[in-house]
């Protein structure tokens, strides 16, 4: 059985977090930074390198700055050891993994990124680029947990929680020894996202297997009272998704597959304040109501989406993806580590050229279950301009890397839920 794109959209009040991947553990100290705000900004603050802070400053970020109150506490930049693993992997790819230059699709890709030695001058650079960050990121092959997502608005502060157990098995591409995608050519990685809290989503189930060949994601959903789980749409990630303020394709700023953009360019280089090495716990949930179990945002200011975090300044690749004209944006602008592919920021344009919405995370290193060093996501959060209103997303994790198995994040499981 399958339904309509727009009542998949009615359904899909938590399908949000299908892509969203999250961990919260301990961090480094916020000890020597500095304070940015916009008293600060305004008498010349310097980073800690002695450069002036407005000049690793998005536009959009002073304005956040100046207009929400955004503070940023700023830090020496950290320079992290990748995973062993994941830099031997990475260096097998060149010269077998190439770009083809007519359909913009890689071939004899293994593992890693696929394009460690990015020359900036070259036309083909903003591919090479995003298909690094899509490929190559340092993620969990396995990961399980609870996400928590938020919408706040900007006059009433924290006006909805949703809560989801989240499941996530890497296919294509895994890095860890012990996992191999078994002769699955096609399946980049399986996500199997439950409804916890409240009622309007407990008992809900999706499960999506994100393909490599380009064509669209495969989707199913289980809502109770309507019998067996139904296929769904796979083109959703052109759309508002139900219950929040974020496009399918905003998941992780950049969640769609690289070929289904129309044109992808580098823009230029620059350095830029992120979180890269998140500090401190993104949601507690002993703590109950008010609030008080997200000190990752300060909830208690309006408006209440501004992250409370530790900031660094990182070169960053700035990238032009242009959508198709089935998408509600007009071109969304990304940008991406320069040694871990991480993607920071994004800045989604309506198709008349204006500033609609304002895409950011904050991301950590961590050593899983394993022994390698990942590095994930931890908080999110997109700002809608037009309507005042943002949706974030924190998480509780249970673990990465660890006993995770195939057939638990699968349409049998989905099924399986459905039949309780």
């Amino acid at each position: 059985m399958r339904i309509s794109c727009r009542l998949w959209r009615r359904l899909r009040i938590f399908g949000g977090l299908c892509a969203i991947v999250a961990l919260t553990s301990a961090s480094a100290s916020a000890t020597d930074t500095i304070r940015i705000d916009a008293e600060t900004l305004a008498d010349g603050v310097l980073l800690p390198d002695g450069t002036k802070a407005a000049d690793a400053l998005t536009a959009q970020q002073l304005a956040r700055i100046r207009g929400d109150g955004l503070v940023m506490n700023v830090g020496p930049t950290t320079r992290e050891q990748a995973d062993e693993l994941y830099l031997a992997l990475t260096r097998k790819n060149p010269p077998a993994t190439v770009l083809d230059p007519e359909t913009k699709r890689v071939t004899g890709w293994v593992s890693g990124a696929p394009f460690p030695d990015v020359q900036g001058q070259s036309p083909d650079a903003g591919w090479r680029i995003i298909w690094n960050a899509v490929y190559g990121h340092q993620g969990a092959d396995r990961f399980e947990g609870r996400l928590a997502s938020l919408n706040i608005g900007k006059d009433d502060g924290l006006q909805s929680v949703s809560i989801f157990s989240f499941k996530r098995f890497r296919v294509k591409g895994a890095i860890s020894k012990r996992q191999d995608a078994n002769g699955d050519l096609e399946t980049l990685r399986k996500i199997l996202v439950t409804g916890l809290a409240p009622q309007q989503v407990a008992g809900f189930g999706n499960f999506v297997r994100h393909l490599d060949t380009g064509a669209p994601s495969e989707g199913w959903i289980y809502i109770p009272g309507f019998g067996p789980p139904i296929e769904v749409p796979g083109d959703v990630w052109v759309e508002d998704m139900e219950g929040t303020v974020q496009a399918g394709d905003d998941v992780g700023i950049f969640g769609a597959y690289p070929t289904w953009y129309e044109t992808i360019r580098l823009l230029g280089e620059r350095r830029l304040l992120v979180s890269r090495h998140s500090q401190g716990v993104s949601w507690k949930p002993s703590e109950n109501g008010g609030g008080q179990e997200f000190p990752r945002f300060d909830l208690a200011a309006s408006p209440g989406w501004n992250p409370v975090d530790r900031w660094e300044a990182r070169k960053v690749y700035v990238i032009e993806a242009i959508p198709p004209e089935s998408h509600r944006y007009g071109r969304k602008v990304i940008y991406v580590d320069q040694a871990g592919w991480q993607i920071y920021r994004g800045e989604a344009y309506d198709r008349d050229g204006r500033f609609w919405r304002d895409l950011s995370q904050g991301f950590r290193t961590q050593t899983a279950a394993d022994g390698r060093q990942v590095t994930e996501a931890v908080w999110g959060l997109v700002i809608d301009r037009s309507e005042d209103l943002a949706t974030a997303w924190v998480s509780d994790i249970d673990s990465l890397n660890g006993d995770l198995a195939p057939e638990e994040v699968s349409l049998e499981a989905l099924k399986a839920l459905a039949a309780r």
